[in-house]
């Protein structure tokens, strides 16, 4: 079963680490209204899912609300210019060409293991 999460914002950017096609993931994921966000953090009062499995697809959320498929999500620290290792480039997996994620959100598809688990 594939599971869309979306990734991103100032979680992504405190301590998520790179996603890209084949990783391996279990995630804890925050229930918001029928959408699965990633979450490093206990956020109190959300109703929370496990979700993991192995990622088979990630875009990148245009300012026109559009989803482009992109090569890699970079770690948080890379996204906000902070790793010297590690430009942060978010390149479109088709052309190559820089995409600007804006507010720095991303869609990934899980292909789950096992069916997401909520609580």
């Amino acid at each position: 079963m594939i599971v869309e999460v979306t990734v991103g914002g100032w979680e992504h950017e405190c301590c998520g680490s790179e996603v890209v096609r084949g990783l391996l993931v279990d995630w804890t994921c925050r229930d918001a209204d029928g959408t699965l966000e990633e979450t490093h953090h206990d956020l109190g009062g959300s109703h929370q899912s496990s979700v993991s499995g192995v990622v088979t697809d990630v875009f990148a959320l245009t300012p026109d609300g559009d989803r482009v498929r992109v090569s890699r999500i970079p770690a948080g620290a890379a996204l906000c210019g902070n790793d010297p290792d590690d430009a942060g480039d978010v390149e479109d997996l088709d052309t190559g060409v820089s995409v600007q994620p804006v507010p720095e959100w991303f869609l990934v598809h899980v292909a789950a293991q096992d069916p997401v688990s909520r609580s």
